[in-house]
């Protein structure tokens, strides 16, 4: 089914007696007055850390931020990272198969837009090779994310390179909040197959806590769809199930231990493997290409204390992956030390630290595969200092000045500051404007890729399509924002930006747009929020120099969101996330205009049992989101889920 206009105002009206039909169902237990007398600090502040390394409230940060927190994954249903953030406003979203995610901040909806930094816990996921995230690896016990933090625009000054267009940091929770044990399974059809966990928390000693957790899944298939919306130029029929297809298991494990009354050290690691099916596009056609993945990370971090205004953090992990495809077999350490310190003077709040991140990269090309890396193999040391100086120039405005100086071994040195002010015009009401420049350094394909067609000691069998010189992308970005709380128990936050790049090798020119959120709490048991945005990009077309269109980005994107606690048993939650279709620079395909409405249902009959149903894309047939030139694309049916989880 395809969204005509009169299919998208059925769809609005769905999702609109959706979020108003437990209204008409239910009485609220809050009066009128009562509503009126909400407290929002209470019901909508959020503490982040992303924006400053520091505890802050959300409401006061001089950033375009949003926080998925726990209670949002909790009702969303959902068990994957990258699904969780369709929530978030301005984040382009878009499965390419069923295990495949592009995923940018005001960018270009590209699987490596290479513009956003992504952290779990502070450990770096972003990887150099192709430049972006492996999505379909990124995971933990779901529950135990204590929230999800992103910044959409800069965070270099804090971050380093490739914090360009948006910054995210998934935190999870200390072991003392995950005491006990629970369980979990699940099972579905369409992009859901099934799915089992368990997690136990205990207490070690008197001043030790610890979790352990063990986590499994074997996800459905998508379905091929149209040419006109996908790279399935007639290689497979349309409507049939797709080769996209994995499977996942992954075990973890995080202590943290009270050293005294001001110091706490933690312990974490992961170690998982998994396999992903794709169909691969070849000059022949197409080839099953099944990505067999594993790694592992172990992460120590000690925190001091000093008093209320003093805190030294130091943190050391190391990473290591292997991915080995048709194309390559990449195998990566990373090794990572980040110190930093923040203290208070008078009227300043300043944040400064140090870092040394050691990357070891062996990328072989396979024997099917013709894309080759020259060096195979690299070592690149980033050495970095950042410092950032909040300074209460009045008691309702603030200054806030920044800057990060590395050094890679690859582009030498990148200079990334910030200048940024908050003006606080009443307790209710927050403006903030920023300027910042962010570097994004090239992959390793940018500069050592090849094409390896037969015999490398023969002539003509290897094309060079990276080239050493390459120099790192910049960008100027310049943003205001404006948040307020109304009387009622609503609060607005907009941003406006506009971005503009340098040296770009997509020929980025600029990106400028508006982002709108709003919440309403309806009652204490009930909470919607309506979100939009707006974002246009301009290339330099490479032949004439004209200025035109980035076919790429989704132009307007809406979201709308209800979380409805019909008792203390039943939960009923709705998701509406509409995308604009655009042209994927090509003349041929384009990614048509969705239109995802997902459900849930939620019963929880006891202290110790939660069960949830949850249907996913409700409301249109299968149909691609986002495309890779050298992948087929598909698209996700309607889809069912329950599970049931047992607390202890």
């Amino acid at each position: 089914m395809r969204l005509t206009n009169t299919n998208k105002l059925i769809l609005c009206c769905a999702f609109a007696l959706t979020v108003t039909a437990p209204q008409i169902l239910a009485a609220t237990d809050v009066s009128v007055e009562e509503l009126l007398e909400l407290d929002l600090r209470q019901l909508l502040e959020v503490e982040v850390t992303l924006a400053s390394r520091k505890k802050e409230s959300q409401f006061e940060v001089a950033s375009a931020i949003y926080t998925i927190t726990n209670e949002d994954i909790k009702r969303s249903g959902l068990t994957r990272i990258p699904e969780l953030l369709r929530m978030v406003p301005g984040l382009h979203v878009g499965k390419i198969d069923n295990n495949t995610w592009a995923i940018s901040s005001r960018n270009d909806m590209d699987r490596f837009s290479g513009t956003m930094l992504v952290m779990m816990d502070g450990r770096v996921l972003y990887n150099n090779l192709f430049s972006g995230v492996q999505w379909d690896v990124q995971n933990t016990y779901i529950d135990d994310i204590e929230r999800i933090e992103v910044i959409r625009g800069p965070g270099a000054t804090l971050w380093g390179a490739n914090a360009v267009d948006g910054v995210i940091n998934i935190i999870t929770k200390k072991s003392i909040d995950t005491q006990g044990a629970e369980a979990y399974a699940g099972a579905g059809t369409g992009e859901f197959k099934y799915e089992a966990g368990f997690r136990v928390g205990a207490q070690l000693a008197d001043k030790t806590h610890a979790r352990i957790y063990a986590k499994g899944f074997k996800t459905g298939t998508g379905e091929y769809v149209d040419a006109s919306e996908s790279t399935n130029n007639g290689f497979f029929p349309v409507g049939d199930e797709a080769n996209d297809d994995g499977d996942f298991q992954q075990v973890g494990f995080r202590s943290d231990t009270a050293i005294d009354a001001n110091s706490v050290f933690t312990l974490q690691g992961d170690i998982y493997q998994g396999d992903f099916n794709a169909d691969r596009i070849t000059f022949a056609g197409t080839e099953a290409n099944m990505a067999d993945t594993s790694g592992y990370n172990l992460l120590t971090r000690w925190n001091r204390q000093f008093s209320d205004d003093s805190n030294l953090s130091v943190q050391l992990y190391v990473d290591h992956t292997e991915r080995v495809d048709l194309v390559f077999d990449d195998d990566r350490t990373i090794y990572d030390l980040d110190v930093q310190h923040y203290f208070s003077l008078s009227r300043q709040q300043i944040s400064w630290g140090f870092g040394v991140r050691r990357v070891e990269d062996e990328t072989q090309k396979t024997p099917t595969g013709v894309l080759a890396l020259s060096p195979a193999s690299i070592h690149d040391t980033v050495y970095s200092l950042f410092v950032q100086d909040k300074i209460a120039l009045a008691k309702s405005f603030a200054l806030i000045l920044g800057a990060k100086l590395e050094h890679n071994d690859i582009t030498g040195e990148e200079f990334q500051p910030n200048v940024r002010a908050l003006w606080t015009v009443s307790p209710k009401t927050t403006v903030w404007g920023s300027v910042a420049r962010a570097v994004k350094t090239p992959s390793r394909v940018e500069r050592h890729g090849q094409l390896v067609f037969c015999d490398p000691s023969m002539p003509g069998c290897v094309v060079d399509i990276g080239d050493i010189e390459t120099k790192s992308e910049s960008m100027i970005a310049a943003e205001i924002g404006y948040r307020h709380r109304f009387s009622k128990p609503v609060s607005i936050d907009i941003s406006v930006f506009n971005n503009d790049y340098d040296n770009s090798p997509t020929n980025r020119e600029d990106t400028h747009g508006l982002e709108f959120v709003a919440n309403y709490l309806v009652s204490q048991n009930w909470s919607t929020e309506m979100s939009y945005a707006y974002h246009h990009g301009k290339d330099r077309d490479p032949v004439t120099g004209e200025l035109i269109t980035n076919e790429l980005i989704p132009e307007n994107s809406l979201n709308l969101r209800s979380m409805y606690t019909i008792n203390e048993q039943w939960q009923f939650d709705s998701y509406l996330y509409v995308v604009e279709g655009f042209d994927a620079n090509s003349t041929t395909t384009s990614i048509p205009t969705s239109a995802r409405l997902d459900l849930r249902l939620g019963w929880l009959p006891s202290k110790h049992i939660e069960t949830s149903l949850l249907l996913t894309n409700v409301a249109q047939d299968a149909q691609g989101e986002a495309l890779e030139r050298n992948r087929v694309n598909t698209g996700m049916p309607s889809s069912v889920y329950f599970q049931l989880k047992y607390i202890h």
